[in-house]
């Protein structure tokens, strides 16, 4: 199961204080899988925490592994809560739409597709 949710602020909305950052994260988490014991988290932050100084981004990261670890997620590595690139984030978004088009054998053309992300601090193209 992949959950996706929005919320007004994101996490770098926490750089001043990072601890507050862990009643919002689980919050969020346990709406989108009420049966979290055992579930894989993974946290990929976007152009929100590539826009604070690095330190900040860091320090909301280590604060994330740690609420998740203290959650009844499974945190499998380090590396699952990270911040994407723009280059990844460009990925993932065609990855998710060649996703779609297969799932859905009715939505293949024979044209080619391009989706554009216009997020608040980036862009992609994919």
């Amino acid at each position: 199961m992949t959950f996706f949710r929005k919320v007004d602020g994101g996490l770098s909305a926490y750089k001043e204080n990072p601890e507050e950052a862990r009643e919002g994260l689980l919050k969020e988490a346990s709406i989108g899988v009420p049966e979290a014991v055992g579930c894989q988290a993974l946290l990929l932050a976007t152009a929100g925490l590539r826009l604070i100084p690095p330190q900040a981004a860091e320090e909301l990261l280590q604060v994330s592994r740690r609420v998740i670890r203290e959650s009844p997620f499974t945190l499998v590595r380090d590396e699952d809560v990270a911040v994407l690139d723009g280059s990844e984030e460009g990925l993932y978004m065609w990855r998710s739409v060649d996703f779609i088009y297969g799932a859905h054998s009715s939505a293949l053309t024979s044209k080619p597709s391009a989706v554009v992300d216009l997020g608040g601090g980036s862009v992609q193209l994919a």
